[in-house]
C-alpha cells in the first residue's frame, strides 16, 4: 500500500474538532474532582460541551439539578434527590465546572437551557458567570429541540426562532466574542430530506424547522448531531440483533453515503456559517437497542475515530463532540472518584491528542493498493477499506490510518507532495490500536474493556503492518 500526503490541499487544523460531549449531572463525580481533572489532562484537554446533551434542556444552574416538567415525560425526581443528598443540598452547580475549566485552561461551549429557563433567568446566571471570570467560547441554543417531544416547550418552530433571537441578543451583550450556534434537524442525515408535499407526519416539524432557518443570519454556526444506523431500529428485538461486524458495516455505508451530502447541504443552505457536530457516533438509543453495546466496543471506537478524521477534512466543521467523554469511566465517588482503569474508548479518543496538540495543519492523503467495499441497499456506494490523513507542523507530523475491515495491509511507501515535488520524510515512532490479541477476533471485537496497543520503532517502521480493524499513528520528521 502506497500513501501520498497532499500538502497543496492542507488546511489550518481546527483544534476544537477534537472535542467531547461530557454529561456528569447525576453522577457521583463533578468536573472539579481531582481524578476527573487528571483524566481530562491525560486526554489532551479536548474542547468540552457543558452540561451535555438531553439533560441540558432541563438543567437548573441555580439549584444544580434538573427541573421536573411532568408534560415532558421525563422523571428526574430520584436523580435530583440523589444529587442533593450527595452534595448536602448544594446541587451540582456550574461553579464546579468553571473551577475545572480555569484549572485546566479548557475551552468549552455551553448548551443554553431555553426550555425551562427564561431569557432573564439565563441572563442572570451567565452574567454572574462572566463576573466570576468564566471564559465561554461558544453557546448552543438548546439540544435537539426540533423533535416533536419538545412541543411542550416550543409548540412550533417559530416559537423556537423567537426565543433563539431573544437569547442571542442577550448572549451577545454579555459575551460579545462568543460564537452562537442554532439547531438544525438531524433528519437531513438520518433520513431523506423530503419535498414539502411528501413529508411524512413524523418529519414535518423538522422540515418546517429547516425552512424557517433559511435566510436567517443572527447566528454564527449551525449545530447538528450525526448518528449512524446500525441496520436495526428501536423495534428490533434482542434475539434479532445483528453481529457487531455486520451492524458496523451498515454504519460505514451510512457514513460514506451521507456525510458529504449533509455537509454540502449545510454549507449551501447557510453560507458563511461554520458547522458544529456536537454529538456523533453510532445510533441505537431506543427500544431494545439501548442494550446493544457496539458503541462501546473496539469497533465503536474505530468508527468514531473515522468520523473525527472526516471532520478534520472539512474546513467548515469548526467544532465536534465525541459522544461521550462521560462514558469512558466507572464512577466510584468519594476521594477515589473514578474506577482504576478507563474504558476502551478512552484510549481511542486520546489517541488523537498528540497529533492535534502538536500540529498546525491537516492534509488529505491518496491511498493506492487498498480494496473497496460495497455499501448497503439503503446507503449505496463503494468505500475504501483504509482511510487516513496527515497532521503536521513545520518540524514534522503524524500520519493516521484506519483499517476499517478484516484485510491486513502493509505500508510500503509514504511520500509528501508539495507543488509537484516530493518532500522527504522519516518515520520516528508509531502506535497502533487493534483488537486485543489474547482472544479470538470475533470475541475481541465485542470487548468493552481492553484492546492491544502496539508500538513501532527502528526497523519496524520500514514496512508497517496495518492490521485488520486497527488505527495507526506514525510520527514523522521532515528531511
Amino acid at each position: 500500500m502506497d500513501i501520498t500526503l497532499r500538502l497543496d490541499e492542507r488546511t489550518d487544523l481546527q483544534k476544537s474538532v477534537f472535542g467531547a460531549n461530557c454529561l456528569l449531572i447525576g453522577r457521583p463525580v463533578w468536573y472539579d474532582h481531582p481524578e476527573f481533572i487528571k483524566r481530562y489532562e491525560e486526554a489532551g484537554t479536548p474542547f468540552f460541551r457543558f452540561p451535555g446533551g438531553t439533560p441540558a434542556n432541563y438543567y437548573n444552574p441555580f439549584k444544580g439539578i434538573n427541573d421536573e416538567i411532568p408534560e415532558s415525560g421525563r422523571d428526574y425526581a430520584r436523580r435530583n434527590q440523589e444529587i442533593l443528598e450527595r452534595t448536602n443540598g448544594k446541587g451540582q452547580t456550574p461553579a464546579g465546572f468553571f473551577r475545572f475549566a480555569k484549572k485546566t485552561e479548557a475551552r468549552y461551549s455551553v448548551v443554553v437551557n431555553m426550555s425551562t429557563l427564561s431569557v432573564e433567568e439565563n441572563k442572570k446566571w451567565l452574567t454572574e458567570a462572566k463576573r466570576r471570570g468564566a471564559d465561554i467560547a461558544a453557546f448552543e441554543l438548546g439540544n435537539e429541540l426540533y423533535f416533536g417531544s419538545y412541543r411542550w416547550a416550543f409548540q412550533t418552530p417559530e416559537d423556537y426562532l423567537e426565543c433563539a433571537k431573544k437569547t442571542t441578543g442577550m448572549l451577545r451583550r454579555i459575551y460579545p466574542k462568543a460564537k452562537i450556534g442554532v439547531l438544525v434537524p438531524s433528519h437531513i442525515y438520518t433520513d431523506e430530506s423530503f419535498l414539502s408535499d411528501d413529508v411524512p407526519a413524523g418529519l414535518r416539524r423538522q422540515e418546517e424547522w429547516m425552512e424557517m432557518l433559511r435566510g436567517e443570519d443572527f447566528f454564527d454556526s449551525v449545530v447538528i448531531h450525526l448518528y449512524n444506523t446500525v441496520g436495526m431500529d428501536g423495534k428490533t428485538k434482542r434475539k434479532n440483533f445483528l453481529p457487531y461486524p455486520e451492524a458496523y458495516k451498515h454504519a460505514l455505508a451510512h457514513l460514506n453515503h451521507s456525510l458529504d451530502i449533509t455537509c454540502d447541504l449545510l454549507e449551501n443552505e447557510f453560507p458563511g456559517k461554520s458547522i458544529w457536530i456536537t454529538e456523533y457516533g453510532l445510533g441505537g438509543f431506543s427500544g431494545d437497542l439501548r442494550s446493544y453495546k457496539l458503541r462501546g466496543s473496539h469497533l465503536g471506537g474505530l468508527f468514531s475515530g473515522l468520523m473525527l478524521m472526516k471532520f478534520f477534512e472539512r474546513p467548515s466543521v469548526e467544532v465536534s463532540s465525541w459522544h461521550s467523554f462521560s462514558h469512558f469511566f466507572d464512577y466510584i465517588g468519594g476521594e477515589q472518584g473514578l474506577g482504576e482503569e478507563p474504558h476502551l474508548l478512552y484510549h481511542h479518543f486520546k489517541f488523537f491528542a498528540e497529533p492535534v496538540n502538536k500540529s498546525d495543519y491537516y492534509a488529505p492523503v491518496n491511498i493506492a493498493g487498498c480494496r473497496k467495499r460495497e455499501g448497503t441497499p439503503r446507503h449505496p456506494g463503494q468505500y475504501p477499506e483504509v482511510e487516513g490523513g496527515g497532521f503536521f507542523s513545520r518540524s514534522g507530523g503524524y500520519l493516521v490510518l484506519i483499517n476499517k475491515l478484516d484485510t491486513p495491509y502493509r505500508l510500503d511507501q509514504f511520500e509528501a507532495l508539495y507543488k509537484g515535488r516530493q518532500r522527504k520524510v522519516t518515520f520516528v515512532r508509531g502506535l497502533q490500536l487493534r483488537p486485543r490479541e489474547d482472544q479470538e477476533l470475533s470475541t475481541a471485537l465485542r470487548d468493552q474493556v481492553k484492546l492491544s496497543e502496539v508500538e513501532f520503532e527502528g526497523a519496524d517502521l520500514n514496512a508497517v503492518e496495518i492490521a485488520p480493524y486497527s488505527i495507526t499513528r506514525l510520527e514523522f520528521e521532515w528531511r
